[in-house]
């Protein structure tokens, strides 16, 4: 529609500002910061609400209305014509595509398939007292003589911490696999049960079995039959949707714990992709490295401290991250790989353990958690299944099983079957022979 309006005029003065009866105001000229609206497209009339893309992921270009530009009027100006409103033109949004820039892979919560996706390692749950054997009999410390402060470990030239190379103990092609102390309904499992699992991870070659956090009284029940069977722990100090705050007293836990005797310690893990969850920053992370460290040196530690994210998240904080990492360590998954299959997977994982020494350098690399599961959906070339899995596991074991952590002891049934419906079915103990 064109509305036209008749005006009267009466001559005046030109002044020096006003050289001509009507403005125009260029578009190359941007606005300043504080009236910009938060749009992409410019328009010199205001244009509807933005319509945004409902995808979790930015688009390489936003779908926002656009509008014909217009003059605007003068202040000063004698004559002004109303312009016809301009039509505006609204275009679906279309879902947006992942980029996939970076080198190492990306975990299934970046794919197109699902907005929300937990990263396949076990969350603690909250310890359930009455479902919890606490026996007379078990000791609450490692079943083993006081132990003597260990020797220092060698230092690495480019790290500040003295025991930045810390060597660990393998068996060859194995070294360490993950353990929750979980019930399949996840309640607590008792002594007896945790003994038993225990056993069957030491019998089948293993030398270290890593824990994600000090619940379910996993410290006194997993570090007493480890210390009978002769095994090294890998600790963790889990933090979960509520940061940093509610995972400090875990540290305190594992001092407690362990009463000066660190003997059977081989490395503390602060954190499990805690930044790649968003559950805490890079900096907030970095200055709960330095608080750990001091907190478990004072009561006697000397070996390494760090923590552990996948290689992207290292690479895009690296500056911040590898300084306070004792030891480069990273969660390293070639199922989440779209371009890996089953029988590549080792090959996959030596890969991203040479770019992860790239990225913090002058460090010892560590894959502390890695597998492949034994049902669910594919991902492209990476297909799950019982065959799959067998093929995936001996394949990282022949080539770098001596520097990774295999996930996990057996199938975690506590968990929902999350995005690809693999959450719950990366066990694969049984693999390994007795």
């Amino acid at each position: 529609m064109t509305v036209h309006v008749q005006v009267t005029v009466v001559p005046e003065a030109k002044s020096a500002s006003s050289a001509s009866p009507v403005e125009v105001t260029s578009h190359s000229t941007p606005a300043p910061a504080s009236q910009k609206p938060n749009v992409q497209a410019s328009s010199s009339h205001p244009a509807p609400a933005p319509v945004k893309s409902e995808s979790p992921h930015p688009t390489s270009s936003e779908n926002y209305a656009t509008s014909t530009p217009e003059s605007s009027g003068s202040a000063n100006s004698p004559i002004y014509a109303v312009p016809a409103p301009a039509p505006v033109k609204f275009e679906a949004p279309q879902p947006a595509v992942p980029d996939y820039h970076a080198a190492s892979y990306r975990k299934s919560s970046e794919l197109a398939i699902s907005p929300i996706y937990a990263a396949p390692a076990p969350a603690p749950k909250p310890e359930t007292p009455a479902l919890q054997e606490a026996p007379a009999q078990a000791p609450t410390t490692p079943s083993q003589p006081a132990a003597q402060a260990p020797a220092a470990k060698p230092k690495a030239s480019s790290s500040p911490h003295q025991h930045a190379s810390a060597p660990i103990t393998t068996g060859g092609s194995q070294w360490c696999m993950t353990y929750s102390p979980y019930t399949s309904t996840g309640g607590c499992k008792s002594f007896s049960a945790v003994a038993a699992d225990i056993a069957s991870i030491a019998s089948k070659g293993f030398t270290s079995v890593r824990l994600y956090s000090t619940d379910c009284s996993g410290l006194q029940k997993v570090g007493t039959a480890a210390a009978s069977h002769g095994l090294r722990l890998v600790l963790g100090v889990f933090i979960s949707e509520t940061g940093i705050s509610g995972a400090e007293s875990q540290v305190g836990e594992i001092t407690s714990w362990a009463n000066g005797n660190y003997e059977n310690v081989e490395m503390v893990v602060i954190g499990n992709e805690a930044v790649f969850n968003g559950y805490c920053t890079a900096s907030a992370l970095v200055s709960f490295l330095a608080s750990a460290r001091s907190t478990l040196k004072a009561a006697g530690y000397s070996g390494p401290v760090t923590t552990t994210e996948p290689i992207n998240i290292l690479q895009q904080y690296s500056s911040t991250l590898c300084p306070a990492m004792d030891v480069a360590s990273a969660n390293i998954h070639p199922f989440f790989n779209a371009d890996v299959s089953a029988s590549s997977a080792g090959e996959f994982v030596a890969t991203e353990l040479r770019m992860l020494a790239t990225v913090c350098p002058g460090k010892e690399t560590y894959n502390l958690e890695t597998g492949w599961p034994n049902q669910g959906q594919a991902n492209g070339a990476a297909r799950p299944g019982v065959a799959e899995q067998k093929e995936a596991v001996e394949s990282i074991k022949k080539v770098v099983g001596g520097k990774s952590v295999f996930f996990s002891f057996e199938d975690d049934l506590w968990k929902g079957e999350g995005a690809l419906g693999v959450e719950r079915s990366w066990g694969c103990g049984h693999l390994f022979g007795d």
